[in-house]
């Protein structure tokens, strides 16, 4: 049994790699949670798999049928695919009830933790100051261990959710393991996880059959006709992806939304988005209350790019134009940075955008160069 925990963008790449692998198996069940990624019909009754939308933080009773299904079926693996920085609150929960009946029946147990993005990467630059690395993870074991066993309340601390791999089977997909080697520091971090860490594998699409990869497609919902429309867009020269942002929060959202609109604005009196570009906008899919505005902003016509499909999927089926620019994201890492126009950054001035941390990490990792970096609005 596979289930497939928290659809975060970056997280949701590999995870939808693994499910498509294994989709026609009729031994493996799938339990899929994606809230942001409804799942047809069609496709749960062909895969043996079912689809019960959850938060990250999953609920009391989507844990309770899952322990129901281990205890009454003759399951002998148990697979949890989820977002590494969210596992304190989508994993712990289902281990509290699983480890006990999995023990007892003496069914194996293998856990999959994926980066966040962005959010992973400074992190993993935080443990370079950890004095005793090695021995701060045990410690943070036994505190997760503690949680698991309903002692404490599980945290979301940068150790423990290190920490796994100490008290179960478990493998790190890691985003940009060779920006963390890049000094001593991040070389003695990367050897406390040697034996159970590996680079997220987004270049995996060649590895599939063309049957695969119409899956792997159309569980974003990109059929034919919208592969089709992408591919034209994508192959003219005159194309330029926009990027937007937006955060769960309604708060901060509705700032963020505000700023967008004014940089677009902004963006398009400058000329810094080029008269007749064939523009297409991939929204955030947190933000539908901005979004519709943010497209009329960016001109007419403008490509609507499904805000459900994480842009490494987009750049591997090559459904990208080679004009990419937008609010400043994880994706950024990936995208060949040749093809980056200008990048958007929450920030007031050029020399506060080019002193983010974030900014800092990805202008190391050659992401991007100071000249693409401007502030709202700038």
């Amino acid at each position: 049994m596979k289930l497939y925990v928290d659809s975060t963008s970056l997280s949701l790449v590999e995870q939808m790699f693994d499910y498509v692998q294994c989709a026609e198996d009729p031994n493996v069940f799938k339990i899929i949670t994606w809230l942001r990624l409804a799942v047809p019909e069609r496709h749960l009754i062909l895969h043996n798999a079912a689809y019960v939308p959850q938060m990250a933080a999953v609920s009391a009773d989507f844990v309770d049928s899952v322990r129901s299904l281990v205890v009454g079926n003759p399951i002998r693996l148990v697979e949890i695919h989820s977002n590494q920085t969210h596992a304190w609150r989508g994993v712990v929960p289902l281990m509290r009830a699983l480890v006990g009946p999995l023990e007892a029946a003496g069914i194996a147990l293998r856990l999959h933790l994926y980066d966040d993005g962005s959010l992973s990467v400074m992190q993993r630059e935080t443990l370079k100051s950890e004095a005793g690395l090695d021995e701060a993870l045990r410690r943070a074991a036994l505190d997760l261990g503690r949680a698991i066993q309903g002692l404490a309340a599980p945290s979301n601390n940068v150790l423990q959710s290190h920490a796994w791999h100490l008290l179960f089977d478990t493998t790190y997909h890691m985003l940009r393991r060779d920006l963390l080697c890049s000094d001593e520091a991040g070389r003695r971090v990367n050897q406390a996880f040697a034996a159970c860490a590996q680079d997220m594998q987004l270049d995996q699409w060649a590895s599939l059959s063309e049957t695969q990869r119409w899956l792997y497609l159309s569980m974003f919902g990109i059929g034919e006709a919208e592969r089709a429309a992408l591919q034209s867009w994508a192959s003219d020269p005159k194309a330029w992806l926009f990027t937007g942002t937006a955060t769960w929060d309604a708060a901060p959202n509705e700032r963020l939304g505000k700023a967008q609109l004014r940089t677009v604005q902004a963006l398009r009196e400058s000329g810094r988005l080029p008269e007749g570009a064939r523009i297409g906008f991939k929204a955030h899919p947190a933000n539908p209350a901005y979004n519709d505005a943010l497209r009329r902003a960016l001109g007419e016509d403008v490509l609507e790019v499904p805000a459900q499909v994480p842009l490494e999927v987009l750049l591997m089926a090559k459904l990208l134009p080679s004009n990419r620019c937008g609010v400043l994201s994880s994706a950024f890492f990936t995208l060949p940075p040749t093809q980056t126009r200008f990048v958007v950054v929450d920030a007031s001035s050029e020399a506060e955008a080019l002193a983010l941390p974030l900014v800092r990490l990805m202008l190391r990792a050659g992401a991007i160069v100071p000249e693409q970096v401007l502030p709202w609005a700038s």
